[in-house]
């Protein structure tokens, strides 16, 4: 039996997007509690060869572009956690922090909440269409799909409206 003093592990997916910051204010206005430890997930872009090194392999990669790419994508990644993390010290939660820099993100989500006992998963959406979803793929169709306990997914604020055609009155009836 859980005694009181255990903690329940929240994953919340973070990104530099308004999407995923509304997700994180969703949650600590609707479902946080003092014994949640809040583990903050971001799965970091990865840095990609450009097309004339892959295309000429005898080619020397261009280290000072690699590592100036590197840096900035560094840089960026230090500035979202410590934005987050500074979020979770003024609220004076329990939280980690995990950043992979390998893999796809829905695949890292999914693993990290695995390994450290998550017990629920909060995350922004885009609210990508299903042509786009399809084409491009959607991280948290993904988490849904995979994931091993709840996963809440916070809509765009500002969905387009469908008209009721006359259809949908006469089903409501």
């Amino acid at each position: 039996m859980a005694t009181t003093e255990e903690s329940k592990t929240v994953l919340i997916a973070i990104d530099p997007s308004e999407h995923a910051l509304r997700a994180f204010e969703f949650f600590f206005e609707n479902l946080y509690h003092s014994d949640m430890t809040i583990l903050l997930v971001h799965s970091a872009e990865q840095l990609k060869l450009s097309a004339v090194s892959i295309a000429q392999p005898s080619m020397n990669i261009p280290t000072q572009q690699w590592e100036a790419e590197a840096k900035k994508r560094n840089h960026e990644v230090n500035k979202l956690e410590a934005d987050y993390t500074q979020r979770l010290i003024e609220k004076r939660v329990k939280y980690k922090s995990k950043v992979m820099y390998e893999g796809k993100p829905g695949e890292s989500i999914i693993k990290i909440a695995e390994e450290e006992g998550a017990k629920m998963i909060i995350m922004g959406t885009r609210g990508l269409g299903s042509i786009r979803r399809t084409i491009l793929g959607s991280v948290s169709d993904y988490v849904v799909h995979h994931a091993c306990c709840p996963v809440i997914i916070c809509p765009p604020t500002e969905r387009k409206k469908r008209s009721k055609s006359k259809s949908d009155v006469h089903s409501e009836q």
